[in-house]
């Protein structure tokens, strides 16, 4: 058996993408979500990933947990995150020898950008890391939401960029700009963090708000409970998407449905320079011409560039299953 360690069970989406990537690429009854509070008799292996799971102010032992090589199990760390790769240095000198004990004993390392590669090649000193795509690229779902022409998928999160009633002026003028425009007239709130720690609350208060403004406002929200094939699914139907979450990001990416990010993490802007995009993250500066430029036709995609990225994602988690898990 095959165990999988990562933020799961709390219905974020970019996490729930991994564990059904990896139970579908390895079997599902094969590969099961485990805790440190399980009986691991019957698992040889693990896998740990992907996600931004090492952060310099904690060692979190719900993933990095010294059970996982207890009767010699093979740990396998594949294309996680550094939080903040711009921090050098630990706070606290006994979770770096943590990090560097645990990193030092695994049979395989990668992530899934080259700021985290290099950050755990220098500050953890482990040297044999490889660069991959994240595992978001190689999910797919088997449902089909109908599109829907015109409609703008929201999905918010607070942060310090976009206050709450910030985002309530995007939406409104954007509602603003139906009255005489066949576009943006169907606003679909997509709350893609749906489980303990969830969005749901705040994208309603941000329904309402809306409404009591604009009372000819025409505002959906995703079904609460939809799983995170319908997420996806729910993503793809949107004519535009406007996304605060990175996989959010990365699922419009993949359905070419054109998107503006206003997250501007470090994952979120090597994706866009990746793919040559570096104008959909935007800014408060340049917010209201970037949403000009999301409906009008100069809006593209370099396909060349997406399919590459996404070929890479599958061949590199292909050949890491094969050469690793299936040997």
């Amino acid at each position: 058996m095959i165990g999988l360690v990562g933020y799961y069970g709390w219905s974020n989406y970019g996490d729930d993408i991994f564990l059904e990537t990896w139970r579908e690429k390895l079997g599902f009854h094969r590969a099961v979500s485990i805790t440190p509070y399980d009986n691991l008799d019957g698992f040889d292996k693990i896998i740990i990933g992907g996600g931004d799971l090492i952060w310099d102010v904690v060692f979190n032992n719900n993933y990095f947990n010294e059970k996982w090589y207890e009767n010699g199990k093979k740990v396998y760390i594949y294309g996680i995150g550094v939080a903040d790769p711009s921090i050098k240095k630990f706070k606290n000198e006994n979770t770096f020898k943590l990090y560097k004990n645990f990193f030092s004993k695994a049979s395989y390392v990668s992530a899934r950008d080259i700021l985290s590669c290099n950050w755990i090649r220098d500050v953890l000193d482990i040297k044999n890391v490889e660069l991959v795509e994240d595992i978001a690229w190689n999910y797919e779902s088997k449902i089909s939401e109908p599109k829907e022409k015109g409609s703008v998928g929201i999905t918010y999160r607070r942060n310090e960029l976009y206050s709450f009633r910030e985002m309530s002026s995007l939406i409104i003028n954007l509602i603003d700009r139906s009255k005489d425009s066949d576009k943006s007239k169907n606003i679909k709130f997509i709350p893609l963090q749906t489980g303990f720690y969830n969005t749901i609350s705040l994208h309603n208060s941000l329904k309402e708000e809306i409404v009591r403004s604009v009372s000819y406002a025409n505002i959906n929200s995703m079904p609460i409970q939809y799983d995170t094939q319908h997420k996806y699914s729910y993503i793809r139907s949107c004519d535009y998407y406007i996304t605060c979450a990175f996989h959010g990001l990365v699922t419009a990416l993949k359905e070419r449905v054109p998107v503006l990010c206003l997250l501007h993490s470090n994952k979120a802007k090597q994706l866009a320079a990746k793919i040559k995009m570096p104008e959909i993250i935007v800014n408060k500066n340049n917010l209201y011409n970037m949403v000009t430029h999301l409906f009008s036709p100069d809006y593209t995609y370099n396909n060349d560039i997406l399919n590459k990225l996404e070929n890479d994602a599958k061949v590199q988690m292909n050949s890491f299953i094969q050469k690793y898990i299936n040997n």
